[in-house]
C-alpha cells in the first residue's frame, strides 16, 4: 500500500500517532495543567523547567491510566496552548513560561 506523504512506519511512527491520539481523544492535559499547574500564557515571570513540568505531567497521566506520550510531543502541545518554550540561565535549562506547579 503506497504511504502518504509524511507517512511514517514502524515504532516511531505509531508512537507519534498514538501521542496524537492522547492528546487529542480526551483534553487530560487540559485536567492537568487546571489541576497541577498555575497558568498564564504571556506572564514571562512565571515559568519552570520542562523536566519538571513532563515529571508531573506523566505522573498525572499514568494515575488516569494513561500513558503520558513523549517529552517532544508533550512539548508541542504546550506551545500550541500558548506557553513559551525557552531557555533558562547559565545552564540553558529547557523550560516554558506562562505557567508553573502549583505548590503541594
Amino acid at each position: 500500500m503506497p504511504r502518504l506523504a509524511g507517512e511514517r512506519t514502524g515504532a516511531l511512527g505509531q508512537r507519534q500517532a498514538g501521542d496524537r491520539r492522547l492528546f487529542a481523544d480526551q483534553d487530560l492535559l487540559g485536567q492537568w495543567l487546571d489541576e497541577a499547574c498555575d497558568t498564564e500564557p504571556g506572564n514571562r515571570h512565571k515559568h519552570e523547567p520542562t523536566v519538571d513540568l513532563f515529571a508531573s505531567w506523566t505522573e498525572f497521566a499514568k494515575q488516569a491510566g494513561d500513558e503520558p506520550g513523549s517529552r517532544k510531543a508533550f512539548s508541542s502541545e504546550l506551545g500550541k496552548r500558548g506557553f513559551e518554550p525557552f531557555r533558562e540561565g547559565h545552564d540553558n535549562i529547557r523550560s516554558f513560561r506562562g505557567l508553573r506547579l502549583k505548590l503541594s
